[in-house]
C-alpha cells in the first residue's frame, strides 16, 4: 500500500487528506485504486507509471466532487 500525507493545496492553502492506494502487480501489469474514494482505479505497466496515473485520476475524481458539492 501506498498512502499520500496530508500537504498544503498551494493554490488554496488548505491542508488535503491522506489517501490510501492498494496497488500489486499482476502478470505484466500493475494494477491499484484508492480505498477512500471508490471509481479511482488505474492500471499501468509501470509501478512508477500507475502511481502518476493514480494521482492525477483522484485529483480529477476530487475535483468532480466538488464541482458537484458546489453545484449542491
Amino acid at each position: 500500500m501506498v498512502q499520500w500525507k496530508p500537504t498544503i493545496d498551494e493554490d488554496k492553502g488548505r491542508l488535503m487528506n491522506t489517501y490510501t492506494a492498494v496497488i500489486k502487480q499482476e502478470d505484466d501489469w500493475w494494477i491499484g485504486w484508492i480505498v477512500e474514494v471508490p471509481g479511482v482505479n488505474c492500471q499501468e505497466p509501470t509501478r512508477d507509471e500507475l502511481l502518476e496515473t493514480l494521482s492525477i485520476t483522484l485529483a480529477e475524481a476530487l475535483a468532480f466532487e466538488n464541482t458537484n458539492l458546489e453545484r449542491g
